[in-house]
């Protein structure tokens, strides 16, 4: 078998060749290549096979076609070497069975050699033709591959391009929604600055209102506060003595007196029923807090009556004003006038303070005419003190205690005359810090309070 090495081995490396060809075949061909590529494989397997047993019983086909086996090149030499060797011996019957013999060696030769030629051309031929059969396929297989390839590059070519467009169409509505969102945003900016100045406009209009309500508070307070000169209000009391002199005083330029005036007007507090109307209005929602506030602005009013009835009116709604002074110039109590507040600052001028009283206030008088203690904390000079007792603080001024007083050592008291406005158990006193005649106290006293005038005699 060592001649036919070369055959097994090219036949078995063909073999294992076409095994895993014909593994990738049947694993990519689909269908009917599938059954072409496996009925095409079984053909190829039969005809090798065939050949290979063909091969395995070449002696007796050989034996049967022949007569005899195999032969080899040297076995048709030797026979023809004897055949010619009887001849020359002149051996006919030897000659002529070796001549026999040298013919069918050499057919046998001949036919096994072609044979053998003939099974392997058949076998190359055979994978040369299942190869390129192999390859159509695999060709073909390839080509549907890239087909589907290309159909699934077409369709996602398609759908990407679908989703471009989705892209666009959304990109576009982005757009449009940031652009109405650019558009609700000015909107709202518009009204912002719409409500900022409706705001701005209702406060004006609150501004207004309250302007509006001090006014017409303002007027409805001054419709019933009372404008008369010291002189007469005083007169209306019902006292004695109002026109004549009150005290009077002597010093080397003559006799002096202190009169009411009768040029100097001073206002009383508005009507209760007013301060009560006005009461009612601050205990009104809204409008309240605008009469509690108008109120708080006409504390600071130029007309005391208008003040002082501003003063009472929160008191009696319950939203005292007790931050910083409030000044009350020219006006008069003659009635029962009580403030019980804590705190208030109070600097009254010009007035004359017959019936009034705030214990827990600081109370700064100057130029006016007090009857009783107006409070603990009280301050001022220039005054008229009308006291029934012989307390309280003494301040610089003229003032009228019981009969018996006695100013303090730390103050110059200079005894004056008084009129019948007083009475005849009470005395009067100019208080001063520095030794000064008296007309010239009085004279100054005068300057600064306008309730009272000087005659001189």
């Amino acid at each position: 078998m060592s001649k036919h090495l070369f055959f097994w081995t090219g036949f078995f490396a063909a073999a294992l060749l076409v095994v895993p060809i014909a593994a990738g075949i049947m694993g990519a061909a689909e269908q009917e290549l599938r059954r072409a590529a496996v009925l095409i494989f079984a053909v190829v397997s039969g005809l090798v096979l065939a050949l290979v047993l063909a091969l395995l019983f070449r002696d007796r086909i050989l034996r049967a076609v022949l007569g005899r086996t195999e032969a080899t090149l040297s076995d048709v030499s030797a026979s023809l070497i004897d055949g010619v060797s009887a001849a020359a011996t002149g051996d006919s019957k030897a000659a002529t069975a070796h001549a026999q013999a040298f013919v069918q060696r050499g057919i046998g030769w001949y036919t096994w050699s072609s044979f053998y030629r003939w099974v392997i051309a058949t076998a190359v031929a055979l994978l040369l033709a299942f190869g390129a059969f192999v390859g159509t396929v695999l060709l073909f297989e390839q080509n549907r591959k890239l087909g589907e390839q290309t159909v699934t590059l077409r369709e996602q070519t398609v759908t990407l391009g679908r989703q471009t467009d989705a892209l666009e169409i959304q990109t576009q509505r982005l757009t449009e929604q940031t652009d109405f969102m650019r558009s609700q945003t000015d909107l709202m900016q518009a009204q912002t600055e719409r409500l900022r100045e409706q705001s701005e406009a209702a406060a004006m209009q609150n501004e207004i209102m309250t302007l509006s309500l001090v006014t017409e508070l303002r007027d409805q307070m001054l419709s019933t506060i009372e404008s008369r000169t010291t002189i007469d209000a005083m007169r209306a009391t019902g006292w004695q003595g109002i026109d004549s002199w009150l005290v009077a005083g002597e010093d080397a330029d003559g006799r002096c007196s202190l009169k009411f005036s009768d040029s100097h007007i001073v206002h009383s507090s508005p009507s209760d029923a007013t301060l009560g109307a006005i009461k009612a209005l601050a205990a009104r929602g809204v409008l309240g807090d605008r009469v509690i506030e108008a109120l708080q602005l006409l504390t600071v009013d130029r007309h005391g009556g208008v003040a002082l009835g501003a003063l009472l009116a929160l008191e009696k709604a319950g939203y005292p004003q007790v931050d910083g002074h409030v000044g009350l110039q020219n006006v008069i109590a003659t009635e029962a006038l009580v403030l019980h507040t804590q705190g208030y600052k109070l600097d009254f001028f010009g007035a004359a303070l017959v019936n009034f009283y705030c214990p827990r206030c600081q109370i700064g008088v100057t130029g006016s005419m007090i009857y009783v203690q107006p409070g603990d904390d009280v301050s001022g000079y220039g005054n008229l003190e009308l006291f029934r007792s012989t307390g309280g603080e003494t301040r610089e001024g003229v003032v009228v205690r019981p009969a018996g007083w006695v100013p303090p050592d730390d103050r110059i008291g200079t005894k004056l005359s008084i009129g019948s406005y007083f009475d005849e158990r009470q005395e009067a006193w100019l208080i001063t810090f520095e030794p000064e005649p008296v007309c010239s106290a009085l004279e100054d006293l005068a300057r600064i309070n306008p309730v009272f005038t000087l005659e001189r005699e």
